[in-house]
C-alpha cells in the first residue's frame, strides 16, 4: 500500500539553540487531506491508526539520515492526531529548523503513515469517518501505521499553517507582532477588535511575558494583555484552547485564501472574523461577493482620483440609494464611500453603462439592450448580489432574536433526521485501579431527536424598474425577506418551547413548578434558581448549572427587569420591627430575554404568566441546528435570461434551520399561576 503524508501545524519553544528546544504540533484534525500521488481526496480513519505512544524519530524532509530529534507524547483521539517532542540532536539541520522558526518562517509538520487499506468512496455516496459526514468521491485510509514525522518547508495540505511560539532566548511573539503578522495595522483596530484579538492572543500564547504564577482563581483577574503579561493556565486545557483557537483562524484564513490578499477589504474581513465581530456563515457570505467581484477585469486607474472603479464602488452605491449608506460604510469602509460618493444619486442606467464600461464590453444603444447586456454577467449583476446579501444579511441579525441567548446552535449535514446526545448523560468520572478496566459510560436513553428543514422564498426586480430607476426591492423587499427570515425562526422555537413535546418540562423530571406562588416574584424566582442549582444526572450527581437566562412574555418583562436590576427591594411591615436586609440578593442573577410569542394567542399553548429560567446555552435545553453550520439566509441570483416568461433579475432566499428540546435538566419553568 502506498505511503503518505499527513501535515499540520508546529509550535516551537524553549530556550538555548537546540537544547531544552521543544516543539508541539497538531498533526492532523480529521478532514480531507489532498496528497501528492493520490487522485481523490483522502481520509484518515482516526479510530484505525497505530501510533506509538511516546518516541518516534523526527526527521527533516522525510530523510532518515536528516535526524534532529524525537517525539515523547502522541495522542490520537476523535479531534486528531497532536505529538510533542524535543531537538535532541544539535545538528546542523536542527539548528536550521529552529534559526528559521525565530525569523518567523512557517515549518509545517508532515508524518509519513503506511495505511493497511485505502476504501474509495464514490460519488454520490456518503461515508461517517471521525465524527463527520464525508462525501464522495473520497479515499478512507484505515489502518495506518505512524512511522516518522518530519519538519517540510511546504506539505501537501495547503491550508495547514504555522504558530512559531516563541523566540530564540525564549520571550513569546508580542502581540503586536502577532497581529502583524495576521496582516493587520494595529493602529488602525478598533478598542473592540483590539480587545477581542487580545482574548485570542491569550489562548494561543498562554506563556507570553515573565509572569508565572498559579491558575487564577477568577478569569477576570487575569493580567491585561497589551503589558505583554497573562498568566499560565492548566496545561491541557492550554493546550486544547489553543488548537482549537488556531483551527477556527486556520479556517478563517483558509476560507480567505481565495482572495486577494492586497485587498484592504479582505483585510478588514479576517479582522470582523478573527475578532467574532461576525459569524462564520456572514463571513463566507461576504468572501463570495469579494470573490465574485473579482473575476472581471478592472478599469485602468481614473487618474483623476487615482482608484479604480470595482464592483464594490457600485455596490456601495446601490446600498446608499436603498437608503443603507451606514451598513454601506460599515461593509465596504470610509474610502470606498469616498470614492463612490459621484455613484450614490447615479440613476441605475448609468451604473448599468458605467459597469459595462468597466467589464470593456459594448454599450448597446437604447435602454433595454443595455440593462440585458448589463445583467447578463459581469459588473453590475456582482454589485447586485453583493449589496443584495450584505442588506439582507444585516436586516437579518439586527432582527431581535432571544433564542440567541439561550439556545445552543449545531450544526447538521444533511436533512435526514438527526440524533443527539444530552450533555448531561455522563454522570462523573469513576475512580480505575491500575490495570483494571475502564467502565463505559452509557448512552441509554439520553438522546434526542432533531432535524432541519428548508424556508425558501423569491423576489425580483423588473426590468422596468430599472428603466424607472426604482429600488423598492432592495430598501424594502430585501429588508422584508432578511426580517422575515429571522421572523420564521424566532416562531418555530416558541412553537417548540409551548409545545413541550412528551412533558420536557414536568414534575417529574424537577424542572416545573405551579401555584398561586409561582407568579414571577423573587420567593419563585429563588425557587427556580435552588431546582437550577440542585439538578442531577441520572447516577444522582450534581450537574453544576448556573442560571444564566430569565425568560419571560411581554407581560412580565417589567417584572423580570425590576427583580434583576434593582438595588434594592421596598419592604413593606404591617407590624412590628423588620430587620431583613434592604439589597435584592436576586440583582444580575441572570440576564433577561423578552419573547412576545409565549402569550401571543396565535401560538398553542400560549401564557401571559408563565415563565423559564436557563442554565447556560452550552447546556442544551434547546437547540437550533442550522445546514452545514449557516446560520444566516442565502441568497441566489438568476439573470433575466432565466426564465423566458419573466423580463426580470430574480433572487431566491433560502434558510435551513431545525429546532428541538434536548436536555431537561438544564432549564426551569413555573407556570405562574395556580
Amino acid at each position: 500500500m502506498k505511503r503518505f503524508r499527513l501535515v499540520g501545524a508546529v509550535r516551537i519553544r524553549g530556550r538555548g539553540l537546540t537544547k531544552g528546544k521543544r516543539f508541539e504540533m497538531l498533526a492532523y484534525s480529521g478532514g480531507l487531506l489532498r496528497i501528492e500521488g493520490f487522485a481523490l481526496p483522502v481520509i484518515v480513519d482516526l479510530d484505525s491508526i497505530h501510533a506509538p505512544k511516546q518516541q518516534n524519530p523526527v526527521l527533516r524532509d522525510h530523510n532518515v539520515e536528516r535526524p534532529i530529534g524525537h517525539t515523547d507524547l502522541v495522542e490520537v483521539s476523535a479531534s486528531g492526531i497532536w505529538a510533542e517532542g524535543a531537538f535532541s540532536l544539535e545538528n546542523e539541520d536542527a539548528g536550521e529548523v529552529i534559526r528559521a522558526a525565530k525569523m518567523g518562517f512557517p515549518w509545517q509538520a508532515s508524518i509519513g503513515a503506511d495505511p493497511d487499506s485505502l476504501d474509495t468512496i464514490a460519488a454520490g455516496d456518503s461515508v461517517r469517518v471521525n465524527g463527520r459526514l464525508f462525501r464522495g468521491p473520497v479515499y478512507v485510509a484505515r489502518g495506518v501505521e505512524l512511522r516518522e514525522i518530519s519538519f517540510v518547508a511546504v506539505g501537501a495540505d495547503r491550508n495547514a499553517t504555522v504558530r512559531v511560539a516563541a523566540k530564540m532566548k525564549g520571550q513569546a511573539m508580542t502581540f503586536e507582532e502577532w497581529v502583524k503578522s495576521l496582516g493587520f495595522d494595529p493602529a488602525t483596530l478598533t478598542e473592540e477588535q483590539l480587545k477581542k484579538l487580545e482574548e485570542t492572543y491569550a489562548v494561543l500564547f498562554p506563556d507570553a511575558g515573565d509572569d508565572v504564577t498559579d491558575p487564577p482563581t477568577n478569569a477576570a483577574a487575569a493580567v491585561p494583555l497589551r503589558t505583554g503579561r497573562v498568566r499560565r493556565r492548566h496545561r491541557v486545557r492550554q493546550r486544547g484552547d489553543a488548537e482549537l483557537e488556531r483551527a477556527r483562524i486556520d479556517n478563517i484564513n483558509a476560507a480567505l485564501s481565495c482572495l486577494d490578499q492586497n485587498n484592504p477589504e479582505v483585510s478588514e474581513l479576517r479582522a470582523q472574523a478573527i475578532a467574532g465581530e461576525i459569524t462564520p456563515s456572514v463571513m463566507r457570505a461576504s468572501a463570495l461577493c469579494l470573490l465574485r467581484a473579482s473575476r472581471h477585469p478592472g478599469p485602468a486607474p481614473m487618474t483623476g482620483n487615482h482608484f479604480s472603479l470595482t464592483a464594490n464602488h457600485l455596490a456601495a452605491a446601490i446600498m446608499v440609494k436603498a437608503n443603507f449608506e451606514k451598513a454601506a460604510e460599515k461593509a465596504f469602509g470610509a474610502q470606498v464611500m469616498e470614492q463612490s460618493k459621484k455613484y450614490h444619486r447615479a440613476h441605475l442606467l448609468d451604473l448599468a453603462r458605467t459597469a459595462l464600461n468597466l467589464d470593456r464590453k459594448d454599450v448597446p444603444d437604447g435602454r433595454e439592450p443595455m440593462i440585458k447586456a448589463a445583467l447578463s454577467g459581469g459588473t453590475l449583476t456582482n454589485a447586485l448580489d453583493n449589496s443584495a446579501n450584505k442588506i439582507l444579511i444585516a436586516t437579518y441579525m439586527a432582527a431581535p432574536s432571544a433564542w440567541r441567548a439561550f439556545a445552543l446552535v449545531k450544526s447538521a449535514a444533511n436533512f435526514q433526521p438527526q440524533k443527539g446526545i444530552r450533555p448531561s448523560f455522563l454522570g462523573n468520572l469513576v475512580k480505575t485501579p491500575r490495570g483494571a478496566g475502564i467502565d463505559h459510560a452509557s448512552v441509554g436513553e439520553e438522546t434526542y431527536n432533531w432535524k432541519v428543514d428548508q424556508f425558501a422564498r423569491q423576489l425580483q426586480v423588473d426590468r422596468q424598474d430599472f428603466i424607472n430607476d426604482e429600488l423598492a426591492v432592495f430598501g424594502e423587499v430585501l429588508p422584508a425577506f432578511g426580517k422575515a427570515a429571522a421572523r420564521t425562526l424566532n416562531d418555530l422555537v416558541a412553537e417548540t418551547i409551548l409545545a413541550n413535546a412528551a412533558s420536557f418540562w414536568s414534575t417529574a423530571n424537577k424542572n416545573y413548578f405551579e401555584g398561586a406562588a409561582t407568579s414571577l416574584q423573587a420567593s419563585s424566582l429563588a425557587t427556580a434558581v435552588q431546582k437550577l442549582r440542585q439538578m442531577k444526572d441520572l447516577e444522582n450527581d450534581f450537574l453544576d448549572l448556573e442560571p444564566r437566562v430569565l425568560v419571560v412574555p411581554p407581560e412580565l418583562e417589567v417584572t423580570g427587569r425590576e427583580l434583576l436590576e434593582s438595588t434594592e427591594v421596598q419592604r413593606f411591615v404591617s407590624s412590628g420591627i423588620d430587620r431583613s436586609p434592604m439589597g435584592n440578593a436576586l440583582r444580575a442573577v441572570a440576564a433577561l430575554a423578552v419573547e412576545p410569542r409565549l402569550s401571543d394567542v396565535a401560538f398553542t399553548g400560549f401564557s401571559t404568566t408563565a415563565w423559564y429560567l436557563f442554565s447556560a446555552a452550552e447546556n442544551g435545553a434547546v437547540i437550533v441546528g442550522f445546514l452545514d453550520g449557516r446560520d444566516a439566509p442565502v441568497l441566489e441570483s438568476f439573470g433575466l435570461d432565466h426564465d423566458v416568461n419573466v423580463l426580470a433579475y430574480q433572487w431566491r432566499v433560502y434558510h435551513d434551520f431545525g429546532v428541538a428540546l434536548a436536555d431537561k435538566r438544564a432549564s426551569v419553568k413555573s407556570k405562574g399561576a395556580a
